[in-house]
This record gives C-alpha cells, sequence and structure tokens, in this order.
C-alpha cells in the first residue's frame, strides 16, 4: 500500500539528492516508498518489509553514522515528550542531517491518502506547532 503521491515521492528524492549524501536511515519506514527511492536503511516498529529491521529509535544500537536520518509521518503517533526523545536518538545517529516530515492539513498528499483509507488515525488530530512549546532551549531542547 501507498502512503505518498508519486508527486510527493518525486520532490523528496530531489530534496534528498540535492543533500549529496550518501548513508541514510529512515526511522518509521512503513511502507518503504521513501527508503527505496533513496536507497536508505529503514527501521520501524512494526516493520512490512524483509529489509527494515524491527526496532525503535530510541533502542536501536549501532556503530554506523548516517549523513541523514529522516522520517515522514512518524512523530505525530507520539506524545510530546517522546518526540523529543525520537528526535535526539535521530540526532545520535546522524552525522549530518535529521529531517522530519509531519503530515498536517496543508499538506495536499496527507489529504488525499487520509479520504482514500480507512486506517484508525483518519480522524487524528491536526499536527500543529502549538506543542513544540514544550521544547525550548529554556525547557531542556538540546
Amino acid at each position: 500500500m501507498g502512503f505518498n503521491c508519486p508527486e510527493f515521492i518525486k520532490e523528496f528524492k530531489r530534496y534528498v539528492d540535492n543533500l549529496k549524501v550518501k548513508a541514510i536511515l529512515e526511522v518509521g519506514s512503513y511502507s518503504g516508498e521513501l527508503k527505496n527511492t533513496v536507497g536508505a536503511d529503514g527501521i520501524d516498529v512494526n516493520p512490512r518489509l524483509p529489509d527494515v529491521e524491527k526496532c525503535d529509535i530510541r533502542d536501536y544500537k549501532t556503530d554506523k553514522r548516517y549523513d541523514l536520518v529522516f522520517s515522514s509521518g512518524l512523530l505525530e503517533h507520539y506524545s510530546d515528550n517522546e518526540i523529543v526523545d525520537i528526535i535526539k536518538a535521530m540526532a545520535k545517529v546522524s552525522k549530518k542531517y535529521v529531517l522530519n516530515y509531519v503530515p498536517n492539513s496543508n499538506c495536499l498528499a496527507y489529504r488525499n491518502y487520509k479520504k482514500r483509507t480507512n486506517a484508525e488515525w483518519k480522524n487524528e488530530l491536526d499536527f500543529t506547532e502549538e506543542p513544540w512549546q514544550c521544547c525550548t532551549k529554556k525547557q531542556g531542547w538540546k
């Protein structure tokens, strides 16, 4: 099952290609579309693909450091504190970039997919910047 519209996948590939990175890790590689598009390694707490390691990024043990560690459609499924921990864990295995795509009601690809699915998250709340009030340097964000 594909989650991303073809235009988003093409745009994502162009974006990553412009970063000129080699070693890439997708966190939450559920459908594998983006992982496969850019030749990334993948981890997921509930992998659907044989080449994706079953693991939560917060428990991921590796000596490898990636040029880019990214997630797409992952963070909105966690609490504010968990989001901070996930991003910190992503940063630990990254030597250059951490990228997180978080769908919201302004994302056309996300809106179109939500119309076509019966998935549990179909009626979730929109992810906005407001929860990130907890992530200031004053409150421990590093």
